[in-house]
């Protein structure tokens, strides 16, 4: 199964491929991401799928780029990139540079090169790729390379969960108008920060750039009909309940406290719509599992990374993985 990692990756690549394809190769020109699916020499029918495969110019010589994005441990990640890099090779008769981009700290990184000798120590072959640990990485080296559209990945590095990150990645990509590009750091960020106080922080900041985010193909379909009918109903009953208990007991406390919970059952009822339009619209097999899953859960945390990883999912699977990880958390 994908790794909703990889996929927010895969987005990002795809909305700003030459700021990327710069980043790991200083000067290089981009030209177009082609097909992944490479298939092999001696069965047709088999097929392997890279994460990304991107055709490019290197000082106007021929250059394909194979990328892979990583967020689970493989110790046989240098032998895969191999056969995805002969492969590429063949596919388009040029060199081929091979990337691994690690999301989260492993202890089986493969390293550079990968090297096979005989027993006497005579070389058979030496494969040399590019390494890039995130969380290495400082959120500056992002900064200072001057290129808008990785800033997205600012969440994953080092001190990527510091505020102040946060804040220089909206502030610069506001000032560049790059909603796409900040909607998926938003989409990073929300996936990183699992505590509760990080999350309500999260929350509150994007909340006021919410307006220019949902114009964005990221953001544009989860939020539409749910949200407004959600809150719109929360209210109401807020309201009459809150009139029914003031009434009851005679005093103004009774619709303060109803008002209060109407809103806060709004924005259950919200995201469990959102959640189950977005269901409906991408993965309709899914949506049985979805509303009884989503009926259990009232925490808006929840249901927030729910709706977060349905939207970045591009199987079934990734999608049914989500409902039951999320419910299984909602539930303890």
């Amino acid at each position: 199964m994908a790794s909703l990692w990889d996929e927010g990756l895969k987005r990002i690549l795809t909305e700003s491929p030459q700021d990327f394809i710069t980043w790991l190769v200083r000067d290089a020109v981009y030209l177009n991401q082609v097909s992944p699916e490479l298939y092999l020499e001696l069965d047709r029918h088999r097929k392997v799928i890279a994460d990304a495969v991107c055709t490019c110019t290197l000082h106007e010589r021929p250059l394909a780029v194979h990328i892979e994005f990583q967020s689970e441990s493989d110790r046989e990640m240098a032998l895969r990139l191999l056969a995805y890099n002969v492969l590429v090779d063949r596919k388009h008769d040029c060199p081929v540079l091979s990337c691994v981009i690690y999301l989260h700290k492993d202890s089986q990184i493969v390293e550079s090169p990968l090297v096979r000798t005989l027993e006497d120590g005579q070389p058979i072959y030496q494969f040399h790729f590019l390494v890039i640990k995130l969380w290495e990485m400082s959120a500056a080296d992002l900064v200072q390379a001057h290129l808008p559209g990785i800033l997205a990945l600012l969440p994953l590095t080092k001190d990527g969960r510091d505020r102040e990150v946060i804040e220089e990645m909206i502030t610069r990509l506001e000032a560049q108008e790059k909603h796409e590009v900040l909607s998926l750091g938003y989409l990073l960020a929300a996936l990183t920060w699992n505590k509760a106080e990080e999350q309500q922080w999260l929350k509150r900041r994007f909340k006021m750039l919410y307006d220019t985010l949902r114009e964005s193909w990221a953001f544009k379909e989860i939020w539409q009909e749910g949200e407004e009918v959600g809150l719109e109903k929360g209210l109401k009953e807020g309201l009459k309940k809150g009139r029914r208990e003031g009434l009851k007991k005679g005093r103004q406390e009774g619709l303060k406290k109803g008002l209060k919970e109407g809103r806060q059952e709004g924005e259950v009822v919200a995201l469990q719509k959102a959640v189950l339009t977005q269901v409906e619209k991408r993965f309709p097999s899914l949506l049985p599992l979805a509303q009884g899953t989503v009926s259990t859960l009232s925490h808006l945390a929840v249901l927030e990374q729910m709706l977060l990883g349905i939207s970045m999912a591009q199987t079934a699977e990734d999608a049914q993985a989500v409902l039951l990880e999320k419910s299984e958390k909602g539930q303890h």
